[in-house]
Formats: structure tokens, C-alpha cells, sequence
């Protein structure tokens, strides 16, 4: 029954109606449990989209390098927009990393670090945007 104005509500009729208070608060803790997963579960997503929106410039930036060992390379995010330690400076590094090196960024980058060292800095060139360009011979 709504009160109007000059009416108050009927205390003992919404007392009734309420549910007991320990089955709202249980109910009101699972609501706030699912919304906390939800922010959670949002600022993954945005760092996520933060992280790819940051790789792909880096990418664009990387694709455009003179094949000089001394160009300096973009460095991109982890897919948690973080920094990754080690990475190299220049494509003249890049192409002098020893096999922990490679492995450790593309572990970062969580890419597969099977195959030869050739290999895995060619996997790692392909992920950072860097144009890689074969010559053959007219023979």
C-alpha cells in the first residue's frame, strides 16, 4: 500500500512482506562478489585494448625501419600493458640476441619458443612489425 503525503506507510504490513535479513545479506554479498569479477574481469579488458592499441603503432613504427642495424625499434606491451626487461634497442641487437634472450621475450610475449635460434628471431621480428625481406639471386 503506497503512502501518499499525508499517510504514513504501514509499518507492520512492510514488515511482513520483508525478506529475513540474513538471506538479503547473503544475497547482497553474492550481487557485490559478482560485481567486484565484473570490474575485474573490465580492467583486464581495457588493459588488454590499451596494450593492443599501443602494439600496433609500435608496429607501424617497426615496420617502417631502414634495415640499418642501428634503427631503433618500438618496443611493445604485454597483453597486461606491461613493459617487457631485455628488450632490444636496436634491429642490430635484435639480430645479435642469444637463444635465452629470444626465448625470454617471447616467452613475455607468450609466443612459442621451439625451433633454432634463426628461427625464433624470426618469429620475434614477424610479432614486432619488422618487415623482413628476402633477396634471391637473378642466377
Amino acid at each position: 500500500m503506497p503512502a501518499t503525503n499525508n499517510q504514513r506507510p504501514h509499518f507492520d504490513v512492510v514488515a511482513e512482506r520483508r525478506v529475513p535479513r540474513t538471506v538479503m545479506g547473503g544475497q547482497f554479498r553474492d550481487v557485490n562478489l559478482e560485481f567486484e569479477d565484473l570490474r575485474l574481469q573490465l580492467d583486464e579488458i581495457r588493459q588488454e585494448l590499451q596494450a593492443a592499441e599501443f602494439n600496433s603503432l609500435a608496429r607501424l613504427q617497426n615496420c617502417c625501419l631502414a634495415r640499418a642495424p642501428w634503427a631503433e625499434l618500438s618496443p611493445l606491451r604485454t597483453a597486461q600493458n606491461q613493459h617487457v626487461n631485455g628488450f632490444p634497442q636496436t634491429l642490430g641487437h635484435l639480430d645479435r640476441l642469444n637463444s635465452e634472450s629470444v626465448n625470454a621475450l617471447l616467452t613475455a610475449y607468450g609466443l612459442p619458443t621451439e625451433g633454432s635460434v634463426p628461427e625464433r628471431r624470426r618469429r620475434l621480428k614477424l610479432f614486432l612489425g619488422v618487415v623482413l625481406v628476402s633477396v634471391r639471386s637473378s642466377n
